[in-house]
């Protein structure tokens, strides 16, 4: 076992703290929220052979870098769509670094396996990014509505490059070949 396991972590440049989750048994210090410095967290002792511990620091940055949220953050909720039914709902982080799909209608035909993408109906998402796929779905007698745990499609602990969508482009939905993946042109008028 180890003793008196410290970790530290001194918050990026041009960043300033927002919240820190740490697992359970763990002590943390933190800077003050809109603070910068350093993140620090001690444990008195931690068993060999643990399983991985997963500490997620949200900082804010400045204006030349990207507030981002994860599909798995449960601070993060998107519209989702599950592909082959199309059957729409809520889409929101967990603690367990999955995601979950709420308010699935009751007579959905979801089942496991099936892929879930954004909506598209929200602002910010485009339609059509997989977010995953549908790990386990829960009906609970006299709700209005099920549920559904999601894998996503990704491992977001290690991803290495991100692409930051600022505006979703608009695509010509009446296009059928290839054209259609063109952004859309501005309509001609004669005068």
């Amino acid at each position: 076992d180890a003793q008196s396991v410290a970790l530290s972590d001194v918050l990026p440049a041009n960043t300033t703290f927002v919240s820190l989750t740490a697992p359970a048994g763990w002590t943390t210090t933190t800077p003050a929220v809109g603070g910068t410095g350093t993140v620090m967290s001690n444990r008195t002792t931690l068993a060999a052979g643990s399983l991985a511990q997963v500490f997620t620091i949200v900082v804010k940055a400045n204006s030349s870098t990207a507030v981002v949220l994860l599909i798995t953050d449960p601070n993060n909720a998107v519209t989702g769509l599950i592909q082959r039914t199309r059957d729409e709902g809520i889409v929101e982080g967990t603690v367990r670094g999955l995601a979950r799909m709420k308010y699935i209608p009751l007579l959905s035909a979801a089942r496991v396996g099936d892929t879930v993408v954004t909506s598209g109906l929200t602002g910010g998402f485009p339609k059509g990014l997989v977010i995953g796929s549908v790990r386990s779905i829960e009906r609970v007698e006299g709700d209005l509505f099920q549920s559904a745990d999601i894998t996503p499609e990704v491992d977001v602990s290690k991803l290495e490059e991100v692409l930051v969508i600022s505006t979703p482009r608009q695509f010509d939905e009446r296009a059928t070949d290839a054209g259609s993946l063109l952004p859309k042109q501005p309509e001609k008028r004669e005068r």
